[in-house]
């Protein structure tokens, strides 16, 4: 009997020991916990490097598809739809019709149903409300911002960008393919008739024959990040005010750029002073919006030229937003933006693209400048009739 219990009692010990034994000490569970976050520590930027890749890769395909509408509508038209648009009844104004490139291809992009309303008037450019217009084509997923209201609070915002080429200005554009041709005033007369003849006059379509540097050489479109209106931050849209002065190289200003209708683009200017000393992302002083109105011909809002790198800082005019600016595309992947081309593909352009030091401050970047482009690589690119051919 003692032989038997004593057998039993060393039988239970022995299952205690071995239960004692599978537990983890509060060190051994510390070493564990310590390991697994490390390894999330190191696979969370894969997993969000991944993430963004995806939302490069569809802000890409929205662009595609952009071109391919451009494409259809040149088949149909004969030409690329021109900058300048009479929609509807939205037209009769002093400053002329306001519809853009983008509204004229809705159709080609499965929103006929937006156009007709268009057309028929019943909205306009700033007074589209969102939950009506907001077009996911149009939107690039890597921008947290795209979902806010446009520039009056009652539109869309847009990331997709037109391109001016190297031109500072969108009236008289001879450098990309998007222009209006001269005052933007509408006639005063009570014919109705003459009226929409002297609006029409200001709409000039250009087709693929424009493009003598080749559709493959070309840049047709890109994209911008959108922003709270007025934000100082580039990355945020912002747009810098300066009155254009052009800076002689003796170090004087040139008094014949201080009227706003002879301002030129001073790159060298913009790119020293738009942003606060020391921080390339904060802008001195901020107005506009990119990105902040679909369908509004305004180049501030749904142009961007080849003139500043990409992600640069923008400037444009005070109170003018139609007249000259320097607008680069802008985006939140690392490194670049996305650009469509003239013959339908889509590159990725570094922020490091020559841009030929930016030696344009005289001659270059005016609208009706001719000859090869004097902002390198990345002007060559912009311009549809330089007469350079470079690809990236």
């Amino acid at each position: 009997m003692q032989s038997f219990l004593g057998g039993e009692r060393k039988s239970l010990s022995h299952k205690n020991l071995q239960q004692h034994r599978r537990a983890f000490t509060l060190v051994e569970l510390l070493v564990v916990i310590a390991i697994i976050g490390m390894l999330i520590a190191l696979l969370l930027p894969a997993v969000q490097a991944a993430r963004e890749a995806a939302r490069r890769m569809q802000c890409s395909n929205h662009m595609k598809q952009l071109c391919l509408a451009a494409h259809n509508y040149h088949d149909a038209y004969d030409s690329f739809p021109a900058g300048v648009q009479r929609l509807g009844g939205h037209w009769n104004n002093p400053g002329g019709p306001r519809f853009n490139a983008f509204a004229a291809m809705l159709p080609f992009t499965e929103q006929t149903a937006m156009y007709a309303q268009f057309t028929g008037g019943s909205l306009s450019p700033w007074a589209c409300p969102p939950s009506d217009t907001r077009i996911s084509t149009f939107l690039c997923p890597s921008d947290p911002n795209r979902m806010g209201n446009g520039r009056s609070n009652t539109e869309s915002r847009i990331n997709l960008q037109l391109s001016l080429g190297d031109s500072n200005r969108m009236q008289g554009n001879a450098r990309g393919l998007f222009t209006w041709n001269g005052s933007a005033t509408v006639s005063t007369s009570t014919d109705e008739a003459v009226r929409k003849s002297e609006c029409d006059r200001l709409i000039q379509p250009k087709g693929m024959g424009a493009i003598t540097d080749g559709t493959s050489n070309t840049i047709f479109c890109s994209e911008c990040t959108t922003g709270v209106l007025n934000t100082r931050i580039v990355q945020e849209g912002g747009i810098y005010n300066n009155a254009g002065y052009k800076i002689l190289p003796n170090g004087t200003v040139d008094p014949d750029t201080g009227h706003p209708s002879n301002c030129r683009a001073n790159v060298t200017y913009c790119f020293n002073n738009a942003t606060v000393a020391g921080d390339r992302t904060t802008l001195r002083n901020a107005s506009g919006m990119r990105g902040g109105r679909q369908f509004d011909r305004f180049q501030t809002y749904n142009h961007f030229n080849t003139i500043m790198p990409p992600n640069g800082p923008s400037c444009n005019e005070d109170g003018n937003d139609d007249r000259w600016g320097l607008y680069p595309p802008m985006s939140y992947h690392t490194g670049g933006v996305n650009c469509g081309y003239a013959d339908g593909s889509v590159r990725f352009v570094p922020n490091s693209i020559d841009t030929n030091g930016l030696n344009g401050t005289i001659g270059g970047g005016d609208p009706d400048y001719t000859g090869q482009s004097r902002f390198g690589v990345w002007g060559s690119l912009g311009s549809i009739n330089g007469g350079e051919s470079v690809s990236l």
